[in-house]
């Protein structure tokens, strides 16, 4: 485990408007819906805010129009929903392990690949995790029940595997 700074394209600077990260998962872990889709959700964001990054289905606040960032969820019941960006001030760390599983509840969009994953040539796995420990250990650092951060960045480093 390594403690990094987190980069500004991956933390919450005041309302989250200049946010640019890849979190895609809302605050109760519903996938969020596609700017450039209209369903489940019909909206005109993406004509609206041309400029403002509303890229893939990445969480954003355009135009400052919440108090933090948010997406459209791919859920029809749920039509958007804020998402968890943590603040510039968290902590981020470096979970050197067999990966971590990134949609599980206990980190809410905090867990990201950070770009090494020593079984993976190809780069179609991205850190993720295939056999439990390194999510496991994740959770015991920044899990948001009992995590030691709840707050915390966590960074997947493959280097374990079966």
């Amino acid at each position: 485990i390594c403690q990094i700074d987190p980069r500004p394209d991956e933390c919450l600077l005041g309302d989250g408007s200049s946010y640019r990260g890849v979190i895609q998962i809302s605050q109760s872990g519903h996938t969020c819906q596609r700017w450039d889709s209209q369903s489940p959700h019909n909206h005109l964001y993406q004509r609206l805010f041309p400029s403002l990054g509303l890229d893939e289905n990445f969480c954003r606040n355009p135009g400052g129009s919440s108090e933090r960032p948010w997406c459209y969820t791919t859920d029809p019941e749920v039509r958007w929903e804020h998402c968890n960006i943590p603040r510039c001030d968290s902590v981020g760390v470096y979970i050197v392990d067999s990966g971590i599983r990134y949609s599980h509840e206990e980190f809410q969009g905090r867990a990201d690949w950070s770009g090494f994953d020593a079984f993976d040539d190809t780069g179609s796995n991205k850190g993720n995790d295939l056999e439990g420990h390194g999510t496991h250990v994740a959770a015991l650092v920044g899990g948001r029940r009992f995590g030691v951060n709840p707050r915390v960045l966590l960074r997947s480093v493959r280097v374990l595997d079966n």
